[in-house]
């Protein structure tokens, strides 16, 4: 599968002469999520962007669709990167075997990553893949596809616990390849009872658009939920805690 991309370093500093500089990312977020770029902006980590466009996982196991997608994602930047082009080969094999929520997966080689070759130097540094889906049941949400899907959507979660998956890929260079680990985690989300006006308010914000489950928690979408346990930042689109658990080191000066 061809892989493309677009880059964009994120997080700026101070410089002794007062002006602005651009702080070294300590990783490359495969992502083109604006909500996991302002996550990671949130908490301090400066970091670069790589946009994968691969073909992903919406059905199957939930924990495991969010692991294969998240490896798709930091394996096709890993081809892009460790090649030094725009375009490359996206990897499509399952890392982390049976990763439980919450739980640090296996370990595989990564391929391609590390070396002295890289897409404007960026060769060496880490590579993050997310992905998040909503399940209810054995019944995975992914992105709407129009308003009518997300009427629909809503309506099958109104009233209802619900689970939102997160799976993270980290692909690491070193040595013999580098290595690479994922690690999944879930948060279970209640929804309010919601009637027919208040779902068609809903919708017609637009929010609704892009967002796994047809909603946004950050935004308008949360006066449609009663109460969440688990991590917050994972309904948003990165659970910070799975992220510090697998890389601790992303909060290092």
């Amino acid at each position: 599968m061809r892989s493309a991309c677009s880059s964009r370093t994120w997080r700026e500093s101070a410089s002794p002469e007062g002006g602005r500089g651009l702080i070294a990312p300590r990783l490359i977020l495969a992502s083109a999520s604006p909500q996991r770029r302002a996550i990671l902006e949130q908490i301090g980590v400066p970091f670069t962007v790589r946009i994968p466009a691969v073909p992903e996982l919406a059905q199957g196991p939930p924990a495991e669709v969010v692991l294969e997608n998240a490896y798709r994602k930091a394996a096709a930047v890993a081809g892009i990167v460790s090649a030094g082009r725009q375009g490359g080969e996206a990897g499509a094999s399952r890392v982390g075997g049976e990763a439980g929520a919450g739980a640090v997966g296996g370990e595989a080689g990564a391929g391609a990553v590390g070396g002295e070759a890289g897409a404007g130097g960026l060769g060496g540094l880490p590579i993050l893949g997310v992905d998040t889906v909503v399940s209810l049941g054995a019944r995975i949400f992914g992105k709407p596809r129009d308003e009518a899907h997300a009427a629909e959507m809503l309506a099958a979660l109104a009233g209802r616990r619900h689970v939102v998956f997160s799976g993270l890929c980290l692909i690491e260079p070193g040595p013999a390849g580098g290595r690479t680990r994922t690690a999944a985690a879930q948060t279970v989300v209640e929804f309010r009872a919601l009637d027919r006006s208040a779902l068609d308010a809903y919708v017609a914000t637009g929010e609704w658009q892009g967002r796994a489950g047809a909603y946004a928690i950050q935004g308008v979408g949360a006066t449609l939920v009663n109460r969440i346990e688990g991590d917050y930042l994972g309904v948003v689109g990165l659970p910070v805690s799975t992220l510090l658990d697998l890389a601790p080191w992303v909060m290092s000066g």
